[in-house]
Formats: structure tokens, sequence, C-alpha cells
């Protein structure tokens, strides 16, 4: 597994919101597809047996560390938002 800190997240019906901290020379590419696999199996595994396929596609912003606290408040209140 990467080296990555999971600051916040929260899920609407159809997506997630993660705020991770990792270093920059982390391949943003690897770091999604182990978050992605990871959970599929896990959940597929002990919560809803093969139930949980994600999409092809995911989104990455890149904040200073400046803005990680407007970040964490808007992950936190995503429910508004969508």
């Amino acid at each position: 597994m990467l080296n990555a800190e999971l600051l916040g997240f929260d899920h609407g019906e159809d997506h997630v919101h993660l705020c991770i901290r990792t270093r920059p020379e982390i391949y943003l590419i690897k770091l999604v597809n182990e978050l992605k696999g990871g959970s599929a199996f896990y959940i597929n595994e002990q919560l809803c047996r093969g139930m949980l396929r994600w999409q092809h596609g995911y989104g990455v912003f890149t904040v200073s560390p400046e803005l990680v606290t407007k970040i964490l408040k808007y992950i936190s209140t995503q429910k508004k938002h969508h």
C-alpha cells in the first residue's frame, strides 16, 4: 500500500469525497487504483457479496495545506452541494 493519510471523507448516493495527504512523489493513479481495488474487495467480500462496482473515472484535485480546513468542511457538508 502506498503511504497516504486519510484526513476526511463523506459520501453521496453514487460518489465519495476523500481528503488525502500524501507525498508529492506518489503517483495518484496508483493511489486511486489501490483505494478502489482494496475497498471493492473488502466491501464485496464482507458486506454486499459482489454488489460494489466502481465507475471507470475519477477526479483528483491538489490543494495547498492552507486550504485543507476548507476542503474538509466542504466534504463534511457535501450533501448540501449535491
